[in-house]
């Protein structure tokens, strides 16, 4: 079970049901079906989706998906963090 560390308004907004995808600028191999554990066990879940996308093709859906009310909110999020990878992981999941 890969084991996943969010920030913690990341970690509330998944618990809150709020955040529903995480971009991750690593690659990661997973598939449907297959557990998650975020911040040592705090939160589980199973992923329903995983691939790689443009950091381009990022869309409004996807920043509901993490959280944010805005593809402009996420962008900026993504600046804060230092994420400028041209490539993501972006991992769906829903909780246990």
């Amino acid at each position: 079970m890969p084991a996943l560390l969010l920030k913690g308004p990341l970690l509330t907004a998944v618990r809150e049901g709020r955040k529903t995808q995480t971009l991750r600028a690593r690659q990661y191999r997973c598939s449907p079906g297959d557990r998650l554990s975020f911040n040592f066990g705090a939160v589980r879940a199973t992923v329903t989706a995983c691939d790689r996308v443009n950091v381009s093709d990022l869309n409004e859906k996807d920043a509901r998906r993490e959280g944010f009310t805005s593809l402009s909110d996420l962008r900026a999020a993504m600046k804060a963090m230092k994420l400028d990878a041209k490539e993501l992981t972006r991992i769906r999941f829903r909780l246990e």
